[in-house]
């Protein structure tokens, strides 16, 4: 019965099964607007800088992205997007995925920045949670893919 069971698993994990299907418009909706939401350069946009990354990690970890088939999700997502928006969101991602895996890395080097943009609590529940770095991850490599496809 153990090894059924084994046998059972392995095969969920290997063929995807079991993992959930997000919404490109959520991606969309959620990922993608959230990353254009701000210009940097501009007045008060590291304040809103802070205050996306917190929103968009609390995002990523409220869908438990690492369960989903985020990839195809964004891919999708990103496809509906206007080039507008996909150029404000190349340059504003980095800045974000640099500012969240700081986070995670050492908090108190960025907690000033999200304190001040009134974002530190969300962004330290987002944290806390048990797989939010896999959830991050997840997202963040749906993103490479899409971004260096030819």
């Amino acid at each position: 019965m153990k090894r059924l069971f084994l046998f059972l698993m392995a095969f969920l994990f290997l063929t995807g099964c079991g993992r959930t299907t997000i919404s490109p418009d959520l991606i969309r909706d959620n990922i993608i607007e959230e990353a254009v939401s701000f210009h940097p350069g501009t007045a008060g946009s590291s304040l809103r800088q802070a205050a996306a990354a917190a929103d968009l990690l609390q995002f990523v970890t409220e869908q438990k992205l690492r369960n989903t088939d985020c990839k195809a999700a964004f891919e999708a997502a990103w496809d509906s997007t206007d080039q507008e928006t996909q150029e404000y969101f190349r340059e504003n991602f980095e800045g974000l995925s640099w500012l969240i895996t700081s986070a995670f890395d050492d908090y108190d080097s960025v907690k000033d920045m999200f304190e001040d943009a009134g974002a530190a609590e969300k962004m330290e529940k987002s944290m806390a949670k048990k797989n939010g770095v896999k959830d991050w991850q997840s997202l963040c490599s749906a993103v490479e893919y899409v971004l260096n496809r030819s």
